[in-house]
C-alpha cells in the first residue's frame, strides 16, 4: 500500500501559487495605447434613412507601451474591424494585429461602440469598450495567450486614441 506523499503535495502546490501570483503581476506589466488612422471604411446602410449601418474599417498605428514590460513599443498596429450600429451604437467586432521585428501577435476584438452629443449638442462623440483574446502569435508570442481590455476614443471621423492592457493569459 503506497502513503501519500504530503511533502510533494506542498512543493507542487508552492510551485503553482508562485506561477499564478507571477501571471497575476505579468498580466498588469502589459498595457499601452496608440492613436489609429482609419485608412478605409465601407460602410453598407441597412435601413433606407441610414440610422442603422454596418461599416469595414481598416486602420493603423504605432504601438506605445505604457507597462513595466517593453512589449513591442514601437511596434507596427493594423486593426481589421467591423461595426453594427443604429444612430452610433452597437457591436464592435475585429482583429488587432502588433508586429515588430519579425515577431507578431493578433488579438481578437469584441465590443461596444457608444455615441453621446457633446455639451454643444452637435458634436457626436464616439467610443468603443471591449475585451480581447489572443487568437494566434509567433516566436515566444505563439505559446502566450493574453486577454485583456481596450477602449478607443474617436477624436475626429478618421482619427482615434486607444488604450490596451492586458488583464490574464488563458
Amino acid at each position: 500500500m503506497k502513503t501519500f506523499n504530503y511533502k510533494r503535495l506542498s512543493v507542487a502546490l508552492g510551485s503553482t501559487l508562485l506561477l499564478a501570483g507571477s501571471l497575476s503581476v505579468y498580466a498588469a506589466d502589459y498595457s499601452g495605447s496608440f492613436e489609429g488612422t482609419i485608412s478605409k471604411q465601407d460602410g453598407l446602410p441597412i435601413d433606407l434613412n441610414g440610422q442603422h449601418v454596418m461599416a469595414l474599417g481598416l486602420s493603423t498605428g504605432t504601438n506605445t507601451s505604457t507597462g513595466n514590460m517593453d512589449y513591442f513599443n514601437g511596434g507596427d498596429i493594423v486593426v481589421t474591424d467591423i461595426v453594427d450600429i443604429v444612430n452610433g451604437n452597437g457591436t464592435h467586432l475585429g482583429y488587432w494585429t502588433v508586429s515588430q521585428n519579425g515577431e507578431t501577435v493578433t488579438n481578437k476584438l469584441t465590443g461596444k461602440m457608444t455615441t453621446v452629443m457633446a455639451a454643444d449638442g452637435e458634436t457626436p462623440m464616439t467610443s468603443i469598450k471591449g475585451t480581447f483574446a489572443n487568437v494566434y502569435g509567433t516566436g515566444v508570442h505563439a505559446t502566450i495567450h493574453p486577454i485583456g481590455t481596450y477602449k478607443v476614443t474617436f477624436t475626429s471621423p478618421t482619427e482615434y486614441t486607444s488604450e490596451w492592457e492586458v488583464t490574464g493569459f488563458e
